[in-house]
């Protein structure tokens, strides 16, 4: 691990402090440099260090992620191509943690080792106080291999164990883009994949076009990431220049043999040889294609091939984007189960299947035959395999048995349990008791007759505490009891279960000294 200092003030035209962006964002900006993920960037404003920034992913070009152009726009930062950021765990230092550090402005690598030392100990403290990126990466490695070994993951369980929680935390912990949708009874298709939506003009006329669902557009926003050449721009500018001159072209091999190219009906290139001209054959738009991007199509005919690519390099600026290896990108689709799934997925259940994502999964949408001209899906939609779908789900609500097999054999499912996820209580006050609490509490549910684990107080529930000053009389008054009558609906001496189960929730001799304490 090695440490590093950012300057936040100085970069662009220095009119504008950007600290405020990173600690929005979750990342570190720099040019060129050797910060590693892991790697502690003590981020200054000034010489004063107002946060320690861990870096949690991979740096990659600012232009891979177009959310930001208009955020750097704003601090004028260059948003280029050499400008890169990476994701990190942001600690912003209360004001008695920060201190100064005089050092060059820009990012550059710390060697004071009183410096280090403090930094060390703030995140050691940090750790102690919260789940800490690398111990979080490696929780939720089992969750990330799931996913990415089934791509569609449902995280089911008793209500308030934290799903909605996790499935952020393991989107975080692969350093992907999110996008986020709660199922309800009246989300549907068009909302979801696409719809015709009403317009009205400049004259007040209103009238319908075809829109983008969420999910679809998330699903393009993700294909932008495998852009890695010009070359159809260059294809198309080439194809318009031939025809312009005639319909026939002279062109060189790299060995300098003279050939002529003209364009087809199907616009692909035939070629001739010799001064008479002779036809030799066709020269594919995705022969040239593939031999650019060095996958040979044909072991014939490749110096016509070639002779074409270098003409597309000399004349049309054909070029290589340095390949970035796609980004992940995670769908949450919170209580899943809520929303009529058949009608909102339609001809996705194909598509979203683990066997068919990419382009092989292409589906004629219900909307497909207005789909726009240059739009990404215009051949029909797929999901690209960068996308994950990661859905929530209660055990015990009743529409879960609406779910059918079709789309339940689509999906991992996991249980998660309600001690299973207690992270998300680190910063609060009352930790230790809570947990306690939830436990005992958990643990007289199951003793009830007709409940079970599925019946859980989750720890999200406690979180409430912050809202009543830790108060666990008024969470037990105001968010539990209520639930728990409406788990006993129906059943007999509900008053009485209901009064066992205040009784084990209040019971905390585990933290005073042996001595039960009763909630006042």
């Amino acid at each position: 691990m090695d440490y590093w200092k950012l300057g936040c003030d100085y970069w662009g035209k220095g009119r504008f402090v950007f600290y405020d962006l990173l600690k929005a964002e979750s990342i570190v900006i720099c040019k060129e440099c050797d910060v590693q993920v892991g790697d502690a960037v003590a981020i200054s404003f000034g010489y004063n260090v107002k946060a320690i920034a861990i870096i949690i992913n991979q740096w990659q070009p600012v232009t891979n992620l177009p959310h930001l152009e208009s955020l750097f726009h704003k601090y004028e930062i260059g948003y280029n191509s050499w400008v890169y950021v990476a994701n990190c765990k942001f600690i912003e230092l209360p004001i008695n943690e920060r201190f100064n550090y005089h050092v060059s402005q820009g990012i550059s690598k710390i060697q004071n080792k009183s410096v280090i030392e403090r930094i060390q100990r703030i995140i050691s403290e940090y750790k102690s106080n919260t789940v800490f990126v690398n111990k979080a990466i490696e929780m939720y490695q089992p969750y990330i291999n799931l996913l990415r070994s089934t791509h569609n993951l449902i995280l089911t369980g008793a209500p308030g164990t934290g799903k909605t929680y996790l499935a952020r935390q393991i989107a975080e912990a692969m350093g992907a883009e999110v996008g986020f949708v709660q199922f309800h009874p009246s989300y549907d298709y068009t909302d979801f994949v696409e719809g015709l939506r009403p317009i009205q003009d400049d004259n007040g006329n209103v009238g319908f076009e075809r829109k983008d669902g969420v999910f679809k557009e998330f699903c393009a926003k993700a294909l932008e990431k495998f852009d890695t050449n010009n070359f159809d721009d260059a294809w198309s500018s080439f194809l318009n220049e031939v025809v312009e001159n005639g319909n026939l072209m002279e062109l060189k091999t790299p060995s300098n043999a003279v050939f002529y190219v003209s364009v087809n009906q199907r616009k692909n290139l035939t070629f001739y040889t010799g001064t008479e001209k002779k036809v030799g054959g066709s020269l594919t738009r995705k022969g040239v294609k593939t031999e650019f991007e060095g996958n040979p199509f044909y072991k014939y005919w490749l110096g016509y091939y070639n002779g074409v690519i270098d003409y597309l390099k000399n004349k049309h600026n054909l070029h290589n984007v340095t390949k970035i290896k796609p980004r992940d990108y995670v769908f949450i689709i919170d209580e899943i189960n809520r929303g009529e799934i058949s009608k909102i997925f339609g001809e996705l259940f194909f598509s979203i299947d683990p066997g068919y994502r990419g382009e092989k999964g292409r589906v004629q949408t219900q909307y497909q035959n207005i789909v726009e001209d240059g739009d990404i899906f215009k051949k029909g939609f797929f999901v690209p395999e960068n996308v994950y779908i990661i859905g929530t789900m209660n055990d015990i609500d009743r529409s879960v048995e609406s779910m059918d097999f079709a789309f339940r054999r689509r999906f991992a499912f996991k249980e998660i349990k309600a001690d299973e996820n207690v992270g998300m209580l680190e910063n609060l006050t009352q930790k230790v008791e809570a947990i306690n609490r939830m436990k005992k509490l958990n643990s007289a549910i199951e003793k009830v007759d007709g409940l079970s684990s599925a019946y859980h107080i989750g720890a999200s529930y406690f979180l409430k505490l912050n809202d009543y000053n830790g108060d666990f009389d008024k969470l037990w008054e105001y968010h539990l009891e209520g639930l728990l009558r409406e788990y006993l609906r129906g059943t007999q001496d509900v008053d009485k279960e209901i009064e066992k189960l205040k009784t084990a929730y209040n019971d905390e001799s585990d933290h005073n000294n042996g001595q039960p304490q009763q909630a006042h």
